[in-house]
Parts: structure tokens; sequence; C-alpha cells
């Protein structure tokens, strides 16, 4: 299956699906990954089996790409950047809607673009929730309608749904060309097993007097300031026990308060940031794919990716709609 990656990061989603794919017996081809962080790709390109010697890594604006240098695949995935249509983005850059951020609220042409000129059999797209509701997305269904595809219903799913701890939700599309049928239930049908309970299950052995713990006095300080504002930010604090955690971004390294902070066994008084092991376990991402990275890079990395598990589960049913369209096609013949 040739594949094609735009906005490729670190490799987390082309990883998945060639896992997925892998599974049912399908091997990939990557013809080209595009990204704009260096750091990003050469993870990708040190650690993810997905290269092969033919595999074309293109680091740089994905509008200033020459399309002439991008073959024709099978498959093209893309999580396009959410800047612009988060809550967060939208609010931070006083935004009155996606398309109106500097960066990324152009970034569908190029996409759309890239599309036309590689023709890909499948499309899959993965970003925040909201994006759903952009005038982006909607032009993007619009015009891979007027190309013959078959975008079907675009769903919102939860990593908690396929095994993981944190509650992150992102959309999903998948379009595909008229002929081949793609069924959501077959991505339910692949759920892997959980692999972790619990937190205390997916810690590292960090000892109780291991210097990554600390007070935090800054972000309890923070806590009472935002409480008697209002605003109701609060900081998070998991236990051993817990079963699930709040979204983890690409800033974690910037030990934000209302992200996951790992209470201490014994002292009250303790807390600590996860490990970067610890957070692809959180993401169900195999942590071989961080290897060799700063832990701000792998953090950045991870944190800005997709729950693993989910996406395998669709690679898995992107095999069983080759599957049947092959199954189809011989008994036409």
């Amino acid at each position: 299956v040739k594949t094609g990656s735009l906005s490729h990061g670190g490799g987390i989603m082309s990883t998945a699906l060639h896992e997925g794919l892998a599974d049912s017996g399908f091997d990939t081809d990557l013809k080209f990954a595009i990204e704009l962080e260096e750091k990003y790709l050469k993870s990708s390109l040190n650690n993810s089996p997905i290269w092969n010697g033919s595999s074309l890594a293109i680091e740089g604006l994905m509008e200033d790409v020459e399309l002439e240098l991008l073959d024709e695949v099978v498959l093209f995935e893309s999580g396009l950047p959410c800047t612009g249509a988060s809550i967060s983005g939208r609010s931070k850059n006083k935004l009155k809607f996606a398309e109106q951020h500097e960066s990324a609220g152009r970034l569908f042409y190029s996409f759309l673009s890239q599309i036309q000129k590689t023709n890909p059999a499948i499309i899959v797209l993965e970003n925040v929730k909201q994006y759903v509701n952009t005038i982006s997305f909607h032009v993007i269904q619009d015009v891979l309608d007027g190309w013959g595809y078959d975008v079907g219903e675009v769903q919102v799913l939860n990593g908690q749904t396929f095994g993981s701890i944190e509650n992150r939700e992102r959309m999903f599309m998948v379009a595909v060309s008229k002929g081949i049928e793609f069924d959501w239930s077959n991505v339910f049908n692949q759920i892997p097993d959980k692999p972790f309970n619990n937190i205390g299950e997916l810690l590292d052995p960090i000892s109780d007097n291991d210097p990554m713990w600390s007070e935090m006095k800054g972000l309890k300080k923070k806590q009472i300031s935002d409480i008697e504002k209002g605003n109701g930010f609060m900081m998070n604090v998991v236990h051993s026990g817990s079963t699930k955690s709040a979204v983890i971004g690409k800033g974690y390294s910037k030990i934000r308060s209302t992200e996951p902070k790992i209470a201490h066994p014994s002292n009250p008084d303790l807390l600590r940031q996860l490990t970067p092991n610890e957070h692809c376990r959180v993401k169900t991402i195999p942590e071989y794919l961080i290897k060799g990275n700063t832990n701000t890079t792998a953090h950045e990395v991870v944190g800005q990716s997709v729950i693993f598990n989910v996406v395998k589960s669709i690679g898995q049913a992107i095999a069983d709609c080759f599957l049947s369209y092959e199954q189809k096609a011989l008994k036409a013949a």
C-alpha cells in the first residue's frame, strides 16, 4: 500500500496505520512525508519502521512543497495543525474563526492540492473535534465529494474507548474513492485489550526521594489565585489508582497547572511530571518511537500526536475494506 503523510510530526499516526495494515497482511510503502519541524522529522526517521530506501522526507512548509515531487499513493493521511480550530488556540490568538489564524488557517488548500496531485484511494484526516464546525472542513468535504470521494460519517473518537488512560477526543474522517466501502463498525470491532488499568500500572520505577519530586509551590500559588479570580483553572493531580487523565498537550514540559501531575505515594506535598515513556504509555504509543529525543522534544512529539490504538484500529479497518474490495473484484471476474 503506497502511502503519503502530511503534517507528519514524529510519525506516530503513520506508524499506527502501518501496524494496523500489517496486522492484516498488508505491507506499506511510504512514498513521502512532509513535516515543518526538523527535530520531529528526524525522530521519525530514526525510530519508525515505515521508512524505506525510496521514501522522500520533506522538511518545510506544506504550501512550499513542489507538487511534482509527490508520487501517487493509495493512502494519504494527515493531522492538519489545529492551532486555529482548538478552543485554546482560538482564545489565545483572539480568533473569530479558525481560518483567521495567520499560519494554520489556509492549510486546507495545500491539503487539497496534494490530494489532487497524489490521487489516493483513501484519505485519513485527524484533528481536534472542533474542526468539524470550521469553514475549512466543510470546504474539504465539499471538494472531496466533487472529486468522487465518499466522505461518509465523521467520527469523534475518545482514546479511552480504545484502552488509553488519557481522556483525549479527536475528529477522524476517512474518505474513500467510489467503489470502496469503509465501515466504521470495523474500527470498533478492532478495539484492543486495555494495556493498563490505572496510572500506577504504567509508571516508571521512580524512587520516593528522586529529585523529580517537587512541591511545585509556584503552581499551587497560581491555583489559589485562579480560584480567587473564579476562572476555573485547577491543578490536575492523578494518583496511582486513577483510571483516567486529562489531555496532555505538546507543551507538557512547560509544567502547566491543568495537565496531569503524579502524586507522591507517601508525601502529600510532593508532585512530579510524567516521564516521556509514561506519556507514551498514557497514549498507548510504543516507546521506541521517541528514542534518542530530549525530554522536551519527546513530550512535544507525543503531546501533539494521536492515541496510537485508535489509529491502529482505523488501519485494520482500512485493511478490511481492501480485502472486501478484492473479494468483490474476484467475484466479478
